[in-house]
């Protein structure tokens, strides 16, 4: 599981849009998988992140991404932003800045 950029961009930029639940439970093994959700207007939109199935019960998959979603919250990601705007340049930058925004 990773989380990219403009994922955790989103992730600091939607507030309650935002939702850790189960993303499913393996027939062989019975453990479950996590994820981090996007919803717009109440209704499911994507999934940001994923887990493998690793966890024990649902509630243990819904806390762990709940810990992935507050410790993304707390990141400075201005260092992260300002590389990748030296990299690509400052019009692309505004593209994707546009498409945060668009998801916001």
């Amino acid at each position: 599981m990773s989380v990219t950029l403009i994922n955790a961009m989103i992730i600091q930029g939607q507030g309650d849009n935002i939702v850790c639940e189960v993303y499913g439970q393996s027939r062989e093994t019975g453990k479950w998988a996590g994820a981090i959700n996007l919803y717009k207007k109440g209704f499911f939109h994507r999934t940001l992140i994923s887990s493998d199935h690793i966890f024990d019960t649902k509630e243990e998959a819904v806390i762990y991404m709940e810990d992935v979603v507050k410790k993304v919250r707390l990141i400075n990601l201005k260092p992260q932003t300002k590389k990748v705007e030296q990299i690509i340049g400052s019009e692309t930058m505004k593209v994707t800045k546009q498409i945060v925004s668009a998801a916001n």
